[in-house]
């Protein structure tokens, strides 16, 4: 009996090497083409990586460095980051040169690895099965869209990592026969983990919030203390962030929340009302483009395919998956739930988004890769039991010979799928970004030290310019927001003493907004890269007449 259990305790050992192992390589392959993207030139990062957002993170890492405290201008403090990816990254700008860029696109590639290997890690728990585990862990490690954002040099990294990492826990709710002590470490693992996932990005507090009433239905009234402790250690986490943010800025709603696309909704109201009918409608209808349009093509169908295909097969996979688990239960039902529970989360997010701020970004959909990872092996192990469960009668062999042409089918959809189809599209170059690295050299080659400079679009001109450059949309700095809302931006600018405008001839118009204390001269139009945003115009600020 003895011999037996001690049997039993080997190959269960052996088993849990062989899975540790594979996700050691699952890791390294989803590591090597990000590490690879990480240490391209400055032009292959600001061409097919970084957006102009990630150099707000950069400015503020660098002067936090620089003794400035937290502000992308050296003046002007601000909470319009994600507070865990800004304390990742800060350190790196003790060294100079572009190896702070380079080095914290590399972070991202780790963080990409890990959770390329979590994923791994969760379907050989949900499915007990190395094929299907390989299969989603792989889409999510050589989609061309997943690898950028993994070292696109924003939070997606760290926040899709740790919601792997929260998948992976809530198939682990059910500690059995664990002692108290052991409970009441995995109750504060779990509570940490959901901290950190909203440090990681503050609108994962739809998830969080989504995750713990599943935990408390869960453990139901006799156990209600266990998601109130993971609660009260998510909060406790939460805690430092938001008083300093309350003490430095005066609100703890990040400026970057309330300032994002506030044109775009003074716009909006300015030309069809402020009835709250007209607000409702238009949030429903933004709502329904992101998940019908924008979604869809985030990862799943390249930008010429129809939107109904993925929708389809979204479709279909749920309901592949709700029946196997009904059907399997145990782990595949719990690892089901957990992908519904998650998904729930980012859902109300992206609704909150699209229904209330009227305003997202493509790294808001990052989540979806991970899900659809999750999704693509869950489905193929969940169609394959129902095939053998409906077709008893079929030999093992043909059983075995149907399952490997089910995996290479959906091999090679997956690979179809990843050709670049629009130039915008997964593998597209931005060439926006090199026109305002351009602009941004501009500024440090023609004009004086003590000259100040704005830009509504201003991450790479900023970072680059060797200039005090404010941010005029507001996203980090609270007095440009106002002066936005309230369109008083020419005073603004005059008040700041800024020298000269810098940004997309569009974007040029806003400066235009409120009275005419100053004018706008041109100076020079930089167009050496084409972009579908057009060219950026440099303009000299000319005070009024008194």
């Amino acid at each position: 009996m003895y011999a037996a259990i001690q049997m039993q305790e080997s190959q269960a050992s052996e088993g849990s090497r062989t899975v540790a192992l594979w996700a050691v390589a699952v890791y390294l392959v989803a590591f090597i083409p990000r590490i690879l993207r990480a240490w391209e030139s400055r032009e292959d990062v600001l061409l097919r990586s970084t957006p102009d957002d990630a150099y707000y993170y950069f400015a503020i890492a660098r002067n936090i460095v620089d003794g400035n405290g937290a502000s992308f201008d050296g003046e002007h403090v601000t909470n319009g980051f994600h507070p865990l990816w800004q304390a990742l990254i800060t350190p790196l700008w003790l060294f100079g040169g572009d190896t702070p860029i380079n080095l914290a696109l590399s972070l991202g590639a780790i963080f990409g690895g890990l959770t390329a290997a979590l994923i791994f890690l969760f379907l050989h728990r949900a499915t007990n099965s190395l094929l299907p585990a390989l299969l989603g862990a792989a889409f999510f490690a050589f989609h061309p869209q997943v690898v950028s954002d993994s070292v696109n040099g924003l939070e997606s990294a760290v926040s899709v990592m740790l919601l792997a990492a929260l998948l992976l826990a809530l198939t682990r709710l059910d500690l059995g026969d664990e002692s108290p002590r052991a409970v009441s470490r995995f109750d504060i693992g779990f509570g940490v983990l959901c901290g950190l996932l909203m440090l990681a990005r503050t609108d994962m507090v739809f998830v969080v919030g989504a995750t713990l009433l599943y935990v408390l239905v869960c453990m139901g009234r006799d156990r209600i203390f266990r998601p109130l402790a993971m609660g009260a250690v998510a909060a406790l986490c939460m805690l430092p962030w938001f008083a300093w943010s309350l003490i430095a800025t005066g609100s703890v709603v990040q400026i970057s929340g309330r300032a994002g696309g506030v044109y775009f909704r003074d716009a909006y109201i300015s030309e069809h009302g402020d009835a709250l009918s007209t607000k409702v409608s238009h949030g429903i209808e933004v709502i329904r483009v992101i998940f019908t349009e924008e979604l869809p093509h985030s990862y799943f169908v390249p930008a010429t395919f129809p939107e109904w295909a993925a929708i389809l097969a979204a479709a279909l996979c749920a309901i592949v998956i709700a029946v196997a688990a009904f059907r399997i239960r145990g782990r595949y039902a719990d690892a089901a739930l957990a992908v519904a529970v998650v998904g729930c989360g980012f859902a109300l997010g992206l609704a909150f988004h699209g229904g209330v701020r009227w305003f997202t970004r493509s790294w808001y959909y990052t989540p979806a890769a991970l899900l659809g990872a999750a999704a693509i092996g869950m489905t193929i192990h969940g169609a394959l039991l129902l095939l053998r469960e409906a077709l008893p009668r079929i030999a093992p062999s043909t059983h075995e010979r149907l399952r490997w042409v089910a995996y290479g089918a959906i091999a090679v959809i997956l690979i179809v799928a990843y050709e670049p189809h629009h130039p915008m599209s997964w593998t597209g170059e931005n060439q926006g970004t090199l026109l305002m690295h351009d602009a941004g050299r501009w500024l440090a080659e023609n004009t004086a030290e003590d000259e100040r400079a704005g830009s509504f679009n201003g991450g790479i001109i900023g970072y680059y310019s060797e200039r005090t450059v404010l941010n005029l949309d507001g996203v980090v700095n609270e007095g440009a927001y106002d002066a936005l809302a309230d369109c008083t931006m020419t005073e603004y600018v005059r008040d700041e003493r800024i020298s000269y405008v810098v940004d997309f001839t569009q974007s040029l118009l806003l400066a235009g907004c409120g009275p005419p204390v100053v004018t706008y001269e041109p100076v020079v139009t930089l167009d050496d890269h084409p972009t579908i945003f057009g060219v950026i115009d440099v303009v000299r600020v000319v005070p009024a007449a008194e």
